[in-house]
């Protein structure tokens, strides 16, 4: 039987950095949750250098930033 796969959980306002399952454009780029969608699953985030933008991305996709 397989494991399920545990969703890291963020808090609004949290620092996080994209790992290297993001999709390309994003990976180790530094940001903060900004909303929390579909039980911790995933997350909109928005991106230093883009301020203006948000993000919604999967929550196996972000780690915690250092």
């Amino acid at each position: 039987m397989e494991k399920k796969k545990r969703h890291r959980e963020f808090n609004v306002g949290a620092r996080i950095v994209a790992n290297e399952k993001a999709p390309g454009g994003y990976k180790a780029q530094l940001g903060t949750v900004v909303e929390i969608v579909v039980d911790f699953s995933r997350y909109g985030v928005r991106f230093d250098n883009q301020q203006e933008l948000i993000v919604y991305l999967n929550s196996e996709w972000l780690d915690s930033a250092p």
